[in-house]
């Protein structure tokens, strides 16, 4: 059964459409990609996905439990969360393991710090963790790489490699070209209209476009 399904599915906000006439079937498995310019309306296809975004027409389907890394994470130094109460947040039915979580993500030694004091990039992280920590059937990340340095990147790269190696599935919204190499299916959203394209075509696309 898949994961999320979209049929004839058009979506937007209001009278705003974004997307038109949307046929997808997510499975579980292969990492999944969605590209395309700014404003194209990958961000909104990814919140349908999730069954955040009721189709302003059409059919929309999605299994409970994904985990969801939001494109902005927390910017409010005024409410007091540490690193570990954000991860153990995340927990859906059980007492979550946090500092095996935090550890898993490289944020082991970062437990009693405040969520607003780590940079982008460990933030990025930790909201991993606290999607993990309710056991998802699979996760959904919105440009988790935008805005972090180079050396963030790779650690988040390689640490969502890690993730779909080890059987999670991933679908991801980016324009980055090295969190862009993970994608098995891709999936190019551009002029209300959402295409499958070769993986090596959406890279290529994206290496070409302007800066």
């Amino acid at each position: 059964m898949p994961l999320a399904t979209l049929r004839g599915a058009r979506l937007g906000y209001g009278a705003h459409v974004v997307l038109e006439r949307v046929d997808l079937a997510l499975d579980a498995g292969a990492p999944v990609g969605l590209f395309g310019p700014n404003g194209g309306g990958k961000s909104t296809l990814l919140r349908a996905l999730l069954g955040l975004l009721k189709p302003l027409a059409g059919d929309a389907h999605a299994t409970r439990g994904a985990g969801y890394v939001p494109q902005r994470v927390a910017d409010d130094p005024l409410i007091p969360v540490t690193c570990a109460e954000w991860i153990r947040a995340g927990a859906r039915r059980r007492r979550a393991p946090v500092a095996e979580l935090a550890a898993r993500v490289g944020l082991g030694a970062c437990l009693d710090t405040s969520l607003y004091a780590l940079s982008g990039g460990e933030q990025r992280r930790a909201f991993l963790a606290h999607a993990l920590a309710g056991e998802p059937a699979w996760i959904a990340l919105d440009e988790p790489t935008a805005g972090v340095d180079a050396r963030e990147v790779e650690r988040l790269v390689a640490l969502l490699a890690d993730l779909g190696a080890k059987g999670t599935t991933l679908v991801f919204v980016t324009h980055d070209t090295e969190l862009a190499a993970l994608a098995e299916r891709a999936l190019w959203v551009a002029d209300g209209r959402v295409s499958e394209i070769a993986p090596a075509e959406a890279r290529r696309r994206l290496a070409v476009r302007p800066r």
